[in-house]
């Protein structure tokens, strides 16, 4: 009988792993316990659990075969990989994207985009600079940021309704108790309150509208999550809203989203 590699849950795990980003500091990315670093190990130990799948199956087979032939006993088969509770995993404190220089608007440059607890929030930037901005926060052959998607707001959303980090109505319906509404024109600094956040996640909620990639028609982008001019219960962190991307608002920011690519070589 003809060998035949096995696939396990841990063989169909996605190879790019999503995470919505936040208060982490250029450290905490590139550092020896940083995000890039943890994916190197995850890659690695992904690798090691399917070459060893691959190994028992191919075993198994073999004696499947025996058995065929008359030779040897119906063997049991390998225990199965328990799959990682996540809740189990390390949480990563997650916010809006920030500055240590100020970005031109004129030549769309920006020095060093981070996403760092208490920082200042870009905004007053249109769709592109922010886009750009959010692509910039981190670029090598381990991890890529880009400004989230609307789906990725909303798998977020439903997320924290599905943990108990907030109730239905806290999300969808008014989020005043957990989000900078208003406050005024001016944005805080990301992660300015430890009220203002959920599952460890600042800013969801108010603060800053924050531009994601979603569109709502050929010539419109959508905001999420409400500002600091407006109330949660007019703009709930589950609202969308819209404008021509080419505009910038004194309240608007964005929010990347983290892509770990664990089978970089």
């Amino acid at each position: 009988m003809k060998k035949q590699e096995g696939i396990t849950l841990v063989a169909l795990v996605v190879t790019i792993i999503i995470i919505i980003l936040s208060t982490v500091t250029i450290s905490a990315i590139f550092g020896e316990n940083g995000i890039i670093k943890k994916a190197e190990i995850a890659r690695d130990l992904a690798s090691n659990s399917i070459a060893k799948e691959n190994e028992d199956m191919n075993s198994l087979m073999d004696k499947y075969s025996n058995v065929m032939n008359g030779d040897g006993e119906i063997p049991e088969p390998p225990d199965p990989i328990e799959p990682t509770d996540p809740t189990e995993q390390e949480a990563t404190p997650i916010a809006e994207v920030t500055r240590d220089k100020v970005f031109d608007e004129t030549t769309g440059s920006m020095d060093t985009p981070t996403v760092q607890k208490d920082g200042t929030v870009i905004s007053n930037q249109n769709w592109y600079n922010l886009k750009k901005a959010c692509s910039n926060v981190v670029s090598s052959k381990y991890a890529q940021s880009t400004m989230i998607y609307g789906n990725q707001w909303d798998e977020v959303m439903s997320w924290l309704i599905a943990t108990g980090g907030k109730k239905d109505s806290e999300v969808n319906s008014n989020s005043s108790s957990w989000g900078n509404y208003n406050s005024g024109s001016s944005p805080k600094t990301a992660g300015y309150s430890e009220t203002w956040k959920a599952n460890n996640i600042y800013d969801l909620a108010g603060n800053c509208y924050e531009w994601t990639q979603e569109a709502d028609s050929t010539n419109g982008r959508v905001f999420r999550g409400g500002s600091c001019n407006y109330s949660g219960s007019d703009n709930p962190a589950s609202d969308r809203y819209s404008d021509y991307p080419r505009n910038s608002r004194s309240n608007g920011s964005s929010r990347p989203a983290l892509y770990l690519i664990l089978n970089a070589e």
